[in-house]
């Protein structure tokens, strides 16, 4: 603004209520404040025109010089504005990905802790099969147990009976042979008493001779006594021997039994040392070991189904007091790829069969080109491994030392530990069959 008076330029200033604002450099009134609004002076000295022109584009170069600065301040207040939306762009693309990055990482993570569930659920699956499996076995081991003691309450119980049968007739033999000597003493007494009577006869023969008919009617008497006294004699033993005959024929395992079991003391060391020879190549004999082994157990195997007996040879026997003593050699398949070649000592009381063990057993594997094939070996067994001329590898353990090894059934490699884990591969292009064997 200029003074009304001098033309002084001035800026309006905000003033208190009832004050005045002067010029500078004439003291004239420019204005006043009066209830908040300036009220400017109505002076009009009417100036020179070359000064008011002057004036005038002072005035002008002034409002000028403000519209460039306004202009100028528009333009960087834009530019900020610009600025200020780029970056607050460049912000929200950053926090957009900072926000796609935190999801990623956030599914991520759940992928993790998914996989980890997985894992934890698979561990307690493997866990609780392991566990069943366990459940199982101890299962099967009990009622393995429990058939084994009722075989043996069975064959303690037919043990019994027989030893039972047997004192009876041992008690029978002897009441018989306490009757035949009771019988035979009788009959010693009567011969005696026929031989005194005799002797007495002759005697009164002698001391009569003059009475001839006399001692013929005594010969005659005592002739008569003597065929009385022969048939009461020989009735009970022709009774005796029919009954001998009818039971010998209705029970001859039995009457054997009786006889063949009561050997005399004299006989009793050389019937215990014998030993006899039977023909191992049987057929008879062969199918009635394979009846009486089904339902009995094998190291490993389990009770013997009828399906599974292949093949069944006798390697020796021998009978000592009619106990027979077996040693066969049996071929064994479940019909589910297992296999095993078993010998075996069987034992007969009589014709029973009273227990069977296992000398040994065999079981075949597959050694795997380039893999390793795990397997848990029978417990508590010394084992010895035939490659059949075959090189493998082998280790006890997963960690363990590999033994490159090559034999055959003559020199079979015994393992030097009981591992629970035996790990075998093929060490050529071609897989290998392997024979373990198990010595319990």
């Amino acid at each position: 603004m200029f003074c009304n008076n001098c033309g002084t330029q001035y800026d309006v200033e905000l003033i208190d209520n009832g004050k005045s604002k002067f010029c500078s450099n004439c003291g004239n009134l420019l204005y006043k404040n009066e209830n908040g609004s300036n009220i400017f002076s109505q002076l009009a000295p009417i100036p020179q025109n070359d000064i008011l022109e002057k004036q005038q584009k002072l005035e002008a170069e002034r409002i000028r010089q403000e519209e460039i600065l306004k202009q100028r301040q528009l333009e960087i207040l834009q530019k900020q504005k610009e600025v200020e939306l780029e970056q607050q762009r460049l912000f929200d693309i950053q926090r957009q990905k900072n926000i796609e990055l935190e999801r990623q990482r956030q599914l991520e993570l759940e992928r993790q802790k998914q996989a980890e569930l997985e894992r934890k659920k698979q561990d307690e699956f493997i866990q609780q099969q392991f566990e069943l499996d366990k459940q199982k076995v101890a299962e099967l081991e009990k009622q393995r147990q429990d058939e084994i003691r009722k075989q043996q309450a069975v064959i303690l119980e037919e043990n019994a009976r027989i030893e039972k049968q047997l004192e009876l007739q041992k008690q029978k033999e002897f009441e018989k042979n306490e009757a035949q000597k009771s019988i035979e003493l009788t009959k010693q007494k009567e011969v005696e008493l026929e031989i005194k009577q005799q002797q007495q006869i002759e005697y009164e023969i002698l001391k009569n001779k003059s009475n001839e008919s006399q001692i013929e009617n005594l010969t005659i008497e005592s002739g008569q006594k003597k065929s009385n006294k022969a048939f009461y004699f020989i009735i009970p033993i022709l009774f005796l021997a029919i009954l001998g005959t009818l039971a010998y024929f209705i029970f001859p395992d039995k009457i054997n039994a009786i006889f063949n079991s009561s050997p005399t003391v004299a006989d009793t060391s050389t019937i215990s040392t014998t030993t006899i020879l039977t023909n191992i190549t049987d057929t008879a004999l062969i199918e009635q070991i394979k009846t009486d082994l089904i339902g009995k157990e094998v190291l490993s195997w389990n009770a013997i189904k009828a399906n599974e007996i292949k093949e069944l040879t006798i390697s020796s026997v021998s009978e000592v007091d009619k106990n027979s003593n077996y040693i066969v050699t049996i071929k064994l398949d479940d019909k589910a790829g297992t296999k095993a070649i078993a010998e075996l000592v069987i034992n007969y009381t009589k014709i029973i069969l009273t227990s069977v063990e296992t000398n040994k057993i065999t079981y075949k594997n597959i050694a795997p080109v380039n893999a390793w094939f795990s397997f848990e070996p029978i417990a508590n067994c010394n084992i010895l491994v035939n490659t059949n001329n075959n090189p493998i590898q082998l280790k006890a353990c997963d960690n363990c030392e590999i033994q490159k090894i090559n034999t055959n059934a003559e020199n079979a490699l015994q393992l030097a530990t009981r591992p629970t884990t035996v790990y075998i591969s093929s060490d050529t292009k071609y897989e290998s069959e392997v024979d373990f064997t198990y010595i319990p």
